[in-house]
């Protein structure tokens, strides 16, 4: 429980390192700052920022499922 417990944080902090690269930080300015209406903003950058760590969490699971089950 501990292994597994340890590797979500580990998960976590990188994810939370990720989401402020460049990249990220320039897709959602540039999808936000299209828009006029601050309620829209805020659902789009939302919007965002769900769907993307829904796939990082996907990922997370899917690779603890196969090295730290498969392992002895």
């Amino acid at each position: 429980m501990l292994e597994f417990i340890s590797f979500a944080m580990l998960a976590g902090f990188i994810g939370m390192k990720h989401g402020i690269d460049g990249d990220h930080v320039a897709a959602i300015a540039d999808m936000v700052g299209a828009e006029k209406k601050r309620q829209k903003q805020v659902s789009l950058g939302l919007m965002y920022a769900i769907g993307h760590g829904f796939i990082v969490v996907i990922y997370w699971f899917s690779h603890y499922l196969f090295w730290c089950k498969s392992s002895p």
